[in-house]
């Protein structure tokens, strides 16, 4: 896909809640030889879908790989995202810490700012470590998948990735803590609330 090494290897889990992971196969049947290989996890705790990237986060805390790609599982293979060209513009950007892609521009809605800085701001402050007040203006990417870098990902606290964790397990309550988590991913992670344009790409 990249400029790697031939004999590259990559290691994919999937937390999935469609039950196809709750019977382990033998693993001859899940892996080959120059393969790479899927591993299938249930994801039967209540929780959004993107708690399995943050249940992820946490499991591999001291052993995560130089770099992370965290994608939704209604991506297509065929997404802009996975070609090797986008991948390899993507990491000679931000010194390849941090890319996102996504259908289009979203920015937070003004209905959901009050929510926004109640629920999800004070985890980016302790992520950061500053005390600024909650942005007027949030932009992101919608339906996005990124990478990320160890780095950035261990410069949050672990105890600030469970609480994460512990956010988005809580009950609906008519609160979309999905949505709005999905507005705070690039902030966690080192970049301002509104994302650099050099940094959003399209699929």
């Amino acid at each position: 896909m990249t400029s790697l090494p031939d004999e590259t290897k990559w290691l994919v889990h999937s937390y999935e809640e469609c039950g196809m992971a709750d019977s382990k196969r033998p693993m001859l049947e899940m892996l080959r030889e120059g393969l790479d290989h899927l591993d299938r996890i249930p994801h039967k705790a209540p929780g959004r879908p993107q708690s399995g990237w943050v249940r992820h986060i946490l499991a591999h805390y001291r052993k995560l790989p130089n770099l992370l790609v965290f994608v939704r599982g209604n991506v297509p293979a065929s997404s802009a995202a996975f070609a090797a060209k986008s991948i390899e513009t993507a990491l000679a950007k931000d010194m390849g810490e941090f890319h996102m892609w996504g259908t289009h521009m979203a920015e937070l809605p003004s209905g959901m700012r009050p929510l926004f800085c109640k629920k999800i701001w004070p985890l980016v402050q302790r992520a950061r470590s500053f005390s600024k007040s909650c942005p007027e203006r949030v932009l992101t990417m919608a339906s996005s998948l990124f990478f990320a870098s160890r780095k950035r990902i261990h410069a949050v606290p672990e105890a600030v990735w469970q609480e994460v964790a512990a956010l988005l397990a809580e009950p609906a309550n008519g609160e979309d803590l999905g949505q709005l988590i999905d507005f705070a991913w690039h902030m966690l992670l080192g970049q301002p609330a509104v994302l650099q344009g050099r940094l959003m790409s399209t699929h």
